[in-house]
């Protein structure tokens, strides 16, 4: 499975990038810090899912869900967040979203809903 990281911290992204690496069966083909370069990548590289974050300085990840999901092929797309209120949850599952992670969540949730093939963790 071809994963791209989505995150504005460079610490996050290299964090999620290591842990998705030492799962077997999962590639990360790309990292983004911004919106307007995930939307290359995703455009580029194809990912099976896309790891994304709701705060970029481009434009915010609620914004970024529905362009993903216009896509043909769309990626499964798993928000990873600091902002784990049930309005986020909500609103980012109303945009597209597959799955909704709080970066304060075991890296488990993270690899649970990277790994699901369709979205039930609303």
């Amino acid at each position: 499975m071809r994963v791209l990281v989505v995150d504005d911290s460079p610490a996050v992204r290299a964090r999620v990038v290591a842990d998705v690496r030492e799962i077997r069966g999962l590639e990360v083909v790309g990292e983004a810090a911004d919106g307007a370069t995930a939307l290359a990548q995703i455009a580029k590289l194809e990912p099976d899912v896309v790891v994304l974050d709701l705060r970029l300085p481009d434009m915010s990840g609620l914004d970024l869900l529905p362009k993903i999901k216009a896509r043909p092929s769309a990626p499964r797309v798993v928000v990873l967040t600091n902002h784990g209120e049930d309005r986020y949850r909500s609103e980012c599952f109303v945009r597209g979203a597959d799955a909704f992670v709080d970066k304060a969540a075991p890296f488990s949730a993270l690899l649970t809903a990277i790994m699901a093939e369709s979205s039930d963790d609303r």
